[in-house]
Parts: C-alpha cells; structure tokens; sequence
C-alpha cells in the first residue's frame, strides 16, 4: 500500500485496469486527494463487453452453448448473455475459488441467469486434484505442488459431453496449456469461438 502521506500526488497518475472496481477505484483516489486528471481509465480495455465479445469480430448465432473458465463474479456470462440477445442454449461455468463459486451462486440466482451450470472445479486436461491458492479474488491460482488447498478438476470435454460448444472463454491462472488441451474434442471439432487471455 502507497502511504499517500509520502507521494507528491501532483507528480502521479494511477492507470486502472479493471472494469469490476472502476467507480470504487476512482471514488477512493478522488477522496485521497487526487485530480480526475490524474486518473487514467484502462479499464475499456478490459472490459468483457468487448474482451471477449467484440461484434465486429463475431456474430452470436443462435443456441450457443458458452464455456465460461474461470467464471469470478459471472460478469462475462452477463455480458455473453447481452452479446448473444438471450438466445443460447446453456452456459457451463468453472469456479474453482470456494468464495467466489458461492459468489457466482448468489449472482446467477438473484439476477436470475437461466441455463447456467456452474461448477466448483479448476479447468485441467482431465479429473484430478491438485494445490490451489485461494484468495477470494482475481489472483486465484492453480498453484505449486506444495501450497495452498486441494481442489478438483475437471475437463470441458468432461463436462461438456455431447454438447455443441459455441464459444470457450477461458481465464484461469496455472492452467494455460492443460485447461485448453482438455477441450481437445470440443475445441477442434465443434467449438466455433475461442477466447483467452494469458495468465500467468
């Protein structure tokens, strides 16, 4: 944490990068003494309206079924949602941060997302269990053999079965190359779309 007491605040300017916290972010700065000037807005840049979904890029067509790795607060199932007017089949969403799973419960139920299976697994090339370090937060990860909590995995092939998968987002933290390679049948035979962003 900067001590603000320290920081000539007219010699700093703060790039926020996140599209979730913006308003609280900005609303924090503002009260800490800052100038609206002084705050730079990345947070277009990331924001899941037009991550993962841009329509100049691509089209929804009707009946998706969207693989949502990595899911956090089911704000991209949201916009998924908005992207494809409501005309898909189901969404299958994996959580595998227990406070954020039961987040994502609360989230689907209260804004009524319907068709959405969301599971308490991390994304690998099969089912297993492996170390996880939780923080309630974006920075989850599957982690080193050593640390943190156990959890369970699964693959999108798995768990997806037969289903015709339109789209796989897939944003999740340790698992890169095994969370992809688990949707070897979906990914190269049926799934038309394919977002991802890389995560170390």
């Amino acid at each position: 944490m900067v001590n603000m007491d320290t920081v000539k605040a007219d010699d700093v300017y703060v790039a926020i990068t996140t599209s979730g916290f913006y308003e609280e972010i900005v609303s924090f700065l503002l009260g800490q003494g800052f100038k609206q000037e002084q705050i730079i807005n990345l947070s277009l840049a990331t924001d899941v309206k037009n991550q993962y979904f841009d329509p100049d890029i691509m089209t929804p067509q009707p009946g998706e079924v969207f693989i949502d790795g990595g899911c956090f607060n089911c704000s991209t199932d949201k916009a998924f949602i908005n992207w494809c007017s409501g005309n898909y089949k189901k969404i299958i969403a994996f959580e595998p941060d227990r406070k954020n799973y039961l987040h994502c419960l609360e989230v689907s139920q209260r804004e009524a997302i319907r068709d959405i299976e969301i599971y308490n697994k991390g994304l690998w090339d099969c089912a297993t269990e492996l170390f996880f370090e939780e923080t309630g937060g974006q920075g989850s990860r599957i982690g080193s053999d050593t640390g943190g909590n156990r959890i369970s995995t699964a693959s999108i092939d798995e768990v997806a079965g037969d289903e015709k998968v339109t789209f796989i987002k897939f944003r999740c933290r340790g698992s890169r190359i095994e969370g992809i390679t688990g949707s070897g049948e979906n990914n190269s035979a049926k799934s038309s779309s394919f977002g991802c962003q890389y995560l170390s």
